[in-house]
């Protein structure tokens, strides 16, 4: 259960935009300025102390019924999530959920490191991937934290600022 008014709540309502007024604005390419603005993010993630958020216990209501447990990301991740959709990242149309992709990105729970090495369109991919499924896994956003999932594939952002995009 997220709270209304959070960064995942308005990219959601940017997706309803976009969708709504037939736009495909969603899946343009990424300028190096879009990379590098998103990649300033892994400064942060690699801080000393730094929390991408925490686990909010499931709680009582008046009425004697209980919430869902659910995770609360950071004012840092919430930055991060709003900056991934404003710099052109999150991409719909990426084939984030071909099977083959769902595979990899299993395999990446255990090992981040082959995005270190990726293209940006695998790097969308991944990020596209870990954010809409969060909308319907809670956690799903946490763990890709604490795989370093997010981490990586925000520092592969900024290698890529230097290089030929494609």
């Amino acid at each position: 259960m997220r709270l209304s008014g959070t960064a995942h709540d308005s990219c959601l309502s940017k997706d309803r935009a976009a969708i709504q007024y037939g736009r495909s604005d969603m899946s343009k390419r990424p300028t190096k300025s879009d990379l590098a603005a998103v990649a300033a993010f892994s400064e942060l993630f690699d801080a000393p102390g730094f929390s991408p958020g925490e686990w909010v216990p499931s709680e009582k209501q008046k009425n004697g019924s209980y919430t869902f447990p659910w995770w609360n990301g950071s004012q840092v991740v919430n930055e991060w999530l709003q900056a991934l959709y404003d710099h052109n990242i999150i991409d719909p149309d990426s084939g984030y959920m071909e099977e083959s992709h769902a595979e990899f990105m299993l395999r990446l729970k255990e090992d981040s490191s082959p995005i270190a090495d990726s293209d940006l369109a695998t790097v969308r991919r991944v990020l596209t991937y870990v954010v809409r499924a969060d909308r319907f896994v809670e956690g799903t956003l946490a763990e890709a934290f604490h795989s370093g999932v997010a981490q990586t594939a925000t520092r592969r952002l900024g290698e890529l600022v230097g290089r030929d995009v494609k």
